[in-house]
């Protein structure tokens, strides 16, 4: 996850300073980081959910921890602080929740694969 996080900003942190000079690498760092935040913990709720039924289940809670904990946080820093009440946070904010969503997302597919490989190796053999 923070691999995935890396390379976005890396992507992303050359048009924030074209635009806004060192805030906007500042305003794309600070949504990074808070992106890969609520990402981790995202990832430890779903990782409390089990089996594919509850993979669904996993995903959705992941997503709506995801996007609440980054808006409060969000909400908050562009009130108390000058520097990040552009909306530039807000568009970095969105690039890093869809990219952390894919990496959330192809990590609970191969985890339920795993789970279901796991169940069907449990089974008895027909004789």
């Amino acid at each position: 996850m923070a691999a995935s996080v890396a390379v976005v900003w890396l992507l992303i942190a050359p048009i924030g300073y074209a635009t806004l000079g060192t805030d906007g690498v500042l305003q794309s760092a600070m949504a990074g980081g808070l992106s890969l935040c609520a990402a981790l913990f995202a990832l430890v709720l779903g990782s409390f959910f089990h089996g594919s039924a509850a993979a669904m289940c996993g995903m959705v809670t992941g997503m709506f921890a995801r996007m609440s904990v980054a808006l409060v946080v969000v909400a908050a820093a562009q009130q108390g602080v000058a520097l990040l009440a552009g909306s530039a946070l807000v568009l970095d904010l969105v690039i890093f929740y869809l990219a952390t969503l894919a990496v959330e997302t192809s990590l609970l597919v191969a985890r339920v694969q795993l789970e279901s490989a796991r169940s069907v190796a449990a089974l008895p053999k027909a004789v």
